[in-house]
């Protein structure tokens, strides 16, 4: 049998939560409990919940809020503005 990797962040801000997936992967620099990121991308709906697929990231410096400490080279950065995202849990799907 197969297993796939899957790196689940449940964020939350003062607009409510999401879940950003991130498949084949078991772990992001950075990106640990308590992290402020920023997340985007298209937002869908799984299981009566919003869920982002994959999206490009950004880990905010503490205490900022506007100065990114990193992101993928390839990704676009979010919006001015865009709210910090918080939370973050580990599943390993099937």
């Amino acid at each position: 049998m197969e297993h796939n990797n899957v790196l689940a962040a449940e964020i939350a801000d003062s607009t409510g939560q999401l879940t950003a997936l991130f498949y084949g992967r078991s772990h992001i620099p950075g990106l640990v409990c308590g992290a402020r990121v920023r997340f985007r991308g298209q937002v869908g709906m799984r299981q009566g919940g919003p869920v982002m697929i994959n999206p490009a990231y950004e880990l905010v410096a503490p205490g900022d809020g506007s100065q990114p400490t990193a992101r993928p080279a390839d990704e676009p950065g979010p919006p001015p503005g865009d709210p910090p995202r918080r939370g973050l849990r580990r599943r390993k799907d099937e």
